[in-house]
Formats: C-alpha cells, sequence, structure tokens
C-alpha cells in the first residue's frame, strides 16, 4: 500500500488511508483525478472531510474502489518531547485568552468554550512513516493520512466518535475532561472535569430529543486515548422518519466539546479570538455508504496535524469553564501535543 501512496503523491492526486480503532486492518481510497468533490446531503459514498466552520463545505474522496491491507497491532513507545521556539509567546497568549472567556463565562456570556492554538515544529519524516507510528502506537484511536492537492496533507488519532449511522441506529459520545496518564489506574476527577463532562452529555441529549427516539444514555466512564484520560458517555438512539444523518449532524456539529455552548456565539467567538484559522481541526472525517447504504462512522478531528514542507502544524485545545485555572489548562494543550509530537 505504501508504493501506492507513494504514487500518489507523486502525481499530486486525492487519497486517504485510515485505521478505525481496535482494527487489525488498513483501508484506503485513492482519487483518480484532482476533482473537488463535495457532500451535499450525505446520500454521497465515500470518505468526509469536514471544516470546524460550519458554513465551508465538506470535502468527500470518492469510493470506486476500497483497498484493504492487514497490519500489526504492537504497541511502541515514543519518547520525543514536542517543542516550539515560541512557546512562551504563545503561552502568554493563550493564557491571557483564557482569563478573558473566564471572564465573560462569570458574566453569564458563555456557559463553556473551547480555546485552542497551533504549534509548529520541524518534520523530516516521509508521510506514511508517522501514520505507521500512529496506527501501531494508539490502537483505540481512528489514525488517518489524508492528501488532496487543493487542501493539504493531514494525519491524525483521533479518540471521539462524532456519529455512528447503522440504518436508524444512531449512537454518538461525550468526551470531554482530561488528564494526563501517569500510571495505569484511572484518575479522580475533579469538579471542573465532571461538570464539563455532564455539560456536553446535557447539549447532546436535548438537541437530538427532536431527532431521534428510544434516547439512551451511558453511564460516564473512564478512557485512555494514548497518555490521556477522558470522561466518556455514549448517546444513542432511532432516527425518527422525518429525520436523517444530515439532520442530526446539522445539530451535532461542533459539539461543545470543540466549541462551547450556547454553540453559535461561541463559535462567533472562536472564529474572532483565537488568532488562526482551525481550518479542519476539530471538524469531522471518516466514512459515507462506503460498505452499504445508511451507514457511516464519522470522528471528531481531534489529535491531528497538518504538514507542509518540512513544517508540522500541530493542533491542541481545551474547555474552558468558570471553574477554570489559565496555568493548568496551557498544561493540558501541553500534554495533548504529545499525541502527535511524540510521532514526529
Amino acid at each position: 500500500m505504501i508504493q501506492k501512496v507513494e504514487a500518489q503523491l507523486a502525481q499530486d492526486l486525492p487519497f486517504v488511508v485510515y485505521r478505525p480503532p481496535h482494527k487489525n486492518r488498513v483501508n484506503a481510497i485513492f482519487q483518480p483525478n484532482k476533482d473537488l468533490n463535495k457532500v451535499y446531503d450525505f446520500t454521497e459514498s465515500g470518505f468526509v472531510f469536514a471544516p470546524f466552520e460550519t458554513s465551508k463545505a465538506s470535502i468527500l474522496i470518492k469510493a470506486k474502489e476500497l483497498y484493504t491491507a492487514k497490519v500489526a497491532m504492537a504497541e511502541k513507545e515514543f519518547s520525543k518531547q514536542t517543542t516550539d521556539p515560541n512557546d512562551s509567546i504563545n503561552k502568554q497568549k493563550y493564557v491571557e485568552l483564557i482569563e478573558k472567556v473566564i471572564d465573560r463565562i462569570k458574566a453569564n456570556e458563555f456557559e463553556k468554550v473551547v480555546i485552542s492554538r497551533e504549534l509548529k515544529v520541524a518534520c523530516d519524516h516521509h508521510p506514511w512513516t508517522i501514520f505507521e507510528r500512529a496506527i501501531t502506537n494508539y490502537s483505540a484511536a481512528f489514525c488517518y493520512l489524508w492528501y488532496h492537492p487543493k487542501i493539504g496533507l493531514w494525519i491524525g488519532a483521533t479518540p471521539e466518535l462524532l456519529v455512528e449511522l447503522n440504518q436508524s441506529l444512531i449512537t454518538t459520545s461525550a468526551l470531554a475532561g482530561t488528564m494526563a496518564a501517569t500510571s495505569d489506574e484511572p484518575p479522580n476527577w475533579e469538579e471542573k472535569e465532571m461538570d464539563e463532562q455532564q455539560l456536553v452529555t446535557n447539549y447532546i441529549k436535548t438537541i437530538l430529543g427532536d431527532q431521534l427516539t428510544e434516547l439512551k444514555t451511558s453511564e460516564t466512564h473512564t478512557v485512555r486515548a494514548g497518555d490521556l484520560w477522558h470522561l466518556k458517555t455514549v448517546v444513542s438512539g432511532r432516527l425518527m422518519m422525518n429525520s436523517n444523518l444530515k439532520d442530526v449532524i446539522l445539530k451535532l456539529h461542533p459539539t461543545p466539546a470543540v466549541c462551547g455552548t450556547p454553540r453559535d456565539v461561541t463559535q462567533k467567538f472562536i472564529l474572532e479570538q483565537e488568532g488562526y484559522s482551525r481550518s479542519y481541526y476539530t471538524g469531522y472525517l471518516g466514512e459515507l455508504n462506503i460498505h452499504r447504504t445508511h451507514e457511516a462512522a464519522l470522528y471528531v478531528n481531534l489529535r491531528c496535524m497538518q504538514i507542509i514542507d518540512d513544517t508540522a502544524t500541530l493542533y491542541v485545545g481545551g474547555g474552558i469553564t468558570k471553574a477554570s485555572n489559565p496555568e493548568k489548562e496551557w498544561v493540558e494543550t501541553q500534554n495533548k501535543s504529545k499525541t502527535m509530537g511524540n510521532l514526529l
């Protein structure tokens, strides 16, 4: 498969290679032309790549043929730390923005806002090498290598499901709260993380209430993603007769786990105040009607990087509430940057 990837890159043609969570097979779609296909109603077939901004189009690599190959699943450790020469400047700006957000939350303008930042680090590895390290090291993540000459090259290992469709059954999850995994024992969660998780769960249940029947919510439990612990709650139900996948995605994206609440005002704040373009970070990606119709598995684009020439841009962020500590939030982004940074 690597030969096919190298051929697509040499010809400047779009492709995606990906490994679903806990699977031992890599899938790939190789587009034979440079067309920039878009998703309109989610009845299309292919691999979706959507941006954070809801006003911008979702891209589709059409699935005319699906390639598969078996991969090894052995765990490996990578110890390299992510560094950015501008880290001290970045920290000051990030902390100041968080302080501004906390003030506005206390003034009841927002409940929660997810603030993110980018890190630019040197990268001299072939994209396939980075992807291969990702699938080897992060067996529980959705790992991918995606390229389109009109968009760019992206690599990621995301732990978060946006939505899964199996005929009429819809499954999504609330994934919030983050702590570094210093041991194999799950952490004792603090009030800030528990409140953040409950906020996301309540939001999902509310906005899907007019889309799904038989709505069910799992117990909140702790899950590990690489060197991080998260809180996770699964929400599921069946599509109502007058609902469809597009309706659900429009309701879900962007979730409070990557944007905030209320959604429209926090997204506007993010676009105006973060100081950079998220692009496809905190968008979503995944399979759409590839194996059969009325079937999809879409993931939030977290723990990702974009590679341009010899520079990798990593994206990290965290949910800010009235209980947030700016210094701890900075440390949380440092911990999150290691997921991708350790692969370089």
